[in-house]
């Protein structure tokens, strides 16, 4: 997909119905001057008849061109009767999707709060997070 990471390669596992693709990176978010999602997308097109389920576990951002790739990616997934939800959604970046309204479109849900995630803020780990 053009993320910052260039070394992270997705991981797809297919669970019953569902493709898990775990995000590796920590920035959603594709690189500068590139404002497509094309390799992602060709990924979920190849996966043909599954639901996919995008594994933010690692995901700590998601840029203006991370949130266009997910309504993309939400769009070509209904056009062919699939869906997509986010799962393992760390606070800080679930707060992005709510204030954008996603939340409203995609299904999202937050990691568990027995195991919170070691979000950062500015670089740093938040007190009691990590």
């Amino acid at each position: 997909m053009g993320f910052r990471c260039h070394a992270a390669v997705p991981h797809v596992a297919i669970d019953g119905d569902k493709a898990v693709i775990r995000v590796p990176d920590k920035h959603f978010d594709p690189e500068d001057g590139q404002s497509d999602g094309q390799p992602l997308s060709r990924l979920v097109s190849d996966l043909g008849r599954y639901d996919v389920v995008l594994d933010f576990e690692n995901v700590r951002f998601v840029g203006s061109l991370g949130l266009a790739t997910l309504i993309a990616l939400h769009k070509q997934l209904a056009t062919a009767g699939r869906r997509l939800t986010l799962v393992n959604v760390c606070p800080r970046v679930y707060d992005t999707l709510a204030l954008t309204r996603l939340t409203t479109l995609l299904n999202v849900r937050q990691q568990e709060e027995a195991a919170p995630p070691a979000c950062e803020l500015a670089g740093a780990p938040i007190a009691g997070l990590a």
